[in-house]
């Protein structure tokens, strides 16, 4: 198949695939569209031969018939105000809804998407596709109603007009505008092109521009605003170039509509006149004619433009589809249970999970039993965060089993699997809102003595308190407005909240200052009592009571046991403890 009966044949199954999946279910609003348009075409098509009846009538000097006409202008002026007014309600109704259902759809699929491929791209990449996309096929929408529906309706109005008037005038009209049909589409299919390459490019902008405000304190530190600068400046010019080149596009069927316009009413003044002697042509007939022809002209300009437009959205459709048919390679099966309570050990036999052609971890062997708290330790890019993705199902293994009691995790329905454990992670993820309600994320079923509590137990009630609006006081955006302890002793407090049966801590108490951290070490020996509770540490000397200690090196398990047991053989993790210490 040549790249242009792919392209034609893609085109055409998107413009398909959009109709059936958000239009046709809208069935009733796109009738009374197509009503309201035809009425609003006609209203505008009866002023040529109002026009044409009112040369005549000053012909004539029939007075009586000019005051009805001019009555009839207001008639039907009024009946168009009213059309157009509701037309635009209507139209916009349709068009708004069809794109919520888009966006909610695009970000239900990024809500459900494996975290592999959302954390491939940079946010920017996303929010790009659910923004400038969608603007495009917004304008599009509206095109098609304004260009294609109403203006097709008006000039099929004025041409049967014309031919009323006068066919063989209206055929010598029709013979000229043929000839813009081929540069108009081949305009288009350039401009498709042109509208996916700019989207790909803003892409790339939003992401740098959200890369380079979230690391302004770096880019101080570290004097690089003038590198900054620079690449936002490339950035800018190429989107500038990208934007030119699809404006310049659009702008090339303008002439082309304007020469054969201008040629067309040339051919029209001449033949007229001729006939004006020949046949029963009347001065209003050719009033109206030209009037119809005039009135042709817009309408035609609309449809010539309206390619490029709708090429655009086809452009910015088929990148939304990318996204909106993207499943998730990590789901529940059908035959997946609810998890087993009871017995929450988790066993980890001969793991391994290899990212692209990577082995993250290898051969992973060990047992985290009820009760107890098992430690993971190593250097950074050991795995050890990997692990607890792997737990939580962020990942499938690629090799080897992870049972829960005696259920492999993949056996089990994520929702309920992930209903039974408290993840802290290293990077205190809060949404902004409330304090409140970032613990009510935990369990929002609890109360307000219940939320009191776990910030108690978090080390975080006397800082809620102090705070201007206590519990009601709003984080920011990813809690900006708190220090990086305080933040993280809310996401601690959620955990305290949710009162799961596993508890997975992925360096929880890194930003926590020591005075913090101390009143935190006795409410974690609470909170970890009956509960299988594994700690990513980087701080060893946070892990030395745990029940076990696991320590990696390279995605491997170099050895385990307990602290005093560990630091009598005398390797790899004491190491680690005469590094930290020399460190400190």
């Amino acid at each position: 198949m040549s790249d242009q009966n792919f392209e034609s044949s893609s085109k055409k199954s998107i413009i398909i695939r959009f109709w059936y999946d958000y239009i046709k279910p809208k069935k009733s609003l796109v009738i009374l569209c197509l009503v309201l348009l035809a009425l609003v075409a006609f209203s505008f098509a009866i002023y040529p031969a109002i026009i044409g009846w009112v040369f005549d009538a000053l012909g004539a000097k029939d007075t009586g018939l000019l005051y009805q006409l001019a009555v009839l202008i207001i008639v039907v002026s009024i009946i168009k105000a009213f059309a157009v007014y509701r037309q635009i309600q209507v139209v916009n109704k349709l068009v708004f809804s069809i794109i919520e259902e888009i966006q909610f759809k695009m970000t239900s699929t990024l809500i459900d998407s494996d975290l592999s491929l959302i954390s491939s791209q940079p946010p920017g990449h996303y929010v790009s596709r659910i923004v400038n996309d969608l603007n495009l096929i917004r304008d599009a929408l509206v095109r098609v109603a304004n260009s294609f529906v109403k203006d097709s309706l008006t000039l099929i109005a004025m041409i049967c007009l014309m031919a009323w008037y006068d066919w063989f005038l209206a055929f010598l009209v029709l013979c000229v505008f043929p000839i813009a049909i081929y540069p108009i589409v081949k305009i288009g299919l350039d401009q498709r092109k042109a509208s996916y390459n700019l989207q790909n490019h803003m892409e790339n902008l939003i992401s740098q521009l959200s890369e380079t405000i979230t690391n302004i304190p770096i880019i101080k530190a570290f004097s690089l605003e003038v590198n900054e600068k620079q690449r936002s400046k490339n950035n800018f010019k190429e989107l500038f170039l990208r934007v030119m080149k699809l404006n310049v596009g659009r702008a090339r069927v303008e002439p082309i509509l304007e020469i054969l316009g201008g040629i067309a009413i040339s051919i029209v003044i001449i033949s007229g006149t001729w006939r004006l002697g020949k046949v029963d042509f009347s001065v209003g007939d050719f009033a109206g004619f030209i009037t119809a022809m005039l009135l042709m002209v817009q309408p035609a300009r609309g449809l010539g433009s309206f390619n490029s437009v709708v090429q655009e959205g086809i452009a910015a459709a088929n990148r939304i589809y990318q996204l909106n048919d993207s499943r998730p390679k990590i789901f529940s099966t059908k035959t997946a249970k609810d998890i087993k309570l009871g017995n929450e050990s988790i066993r980890f036999e001969n793991v391994y999970f290899r990212y692209e052609k990577t082995d993250i971890v290898k051969k992973i062997s060990f047992t985290a039993e009820k009760g107890k708290v098992t430690a993971i330790v190593g250097p950074s890019g050991a795995g050890k965060t990997t692990i607890l993705g792997l737990i939580e199902r962020f990942y499938d293994t690629s090799r080897g089993s992870i049972y829960i009691g005696n259920q492999e995790i993949k056996d089990i329905k994520i929702s309920s699997l992930r209903s039974k454990i408290a993840f802290v992670s290293q990077d205190a993820s809060l949404f902004d809102d409330t304090i409140k309600n970032n613990i009510l994320n935990g369990n929002h079923k609890a109360s307000q003595d219940e939320v009191k509590k776990a910030a108690q137990n978090a080390a975080a009630h006397d800082f809620i308190q102090s705070m201007p609006d206590g519990y009601e006081t709003r984080v920011g955006t990813a809690g900006n407005f708190l220090s990086g302890g305080q933040k993280q002793r809310i996401a601690i407090a959620r955990a305290f909240l949710k009162d799961a049966p596993i508890l997975l801590l992925d360096e929880a108490t890194s930003s926590l200052d020591s005075d913090s951290e101390s009143k935190i070490q006795f409410a974690m020996e609470k909170l970890t009592k009956g509960r299988t509770t594994i700690v990513v540490a980087h701080r060893l000397s946070t892990v030395r009571k745990a029940d076990n200690i696991i320590v990696l090196d390279d995605g491997k398990i170099v050895e385990s046991g307990s602290h005093s047991f560990l630091i009598s053989k005398d390797g790899f993790y004491t190491n680690l403890c005469r590094l930290q210490l020399f460190s400190e």
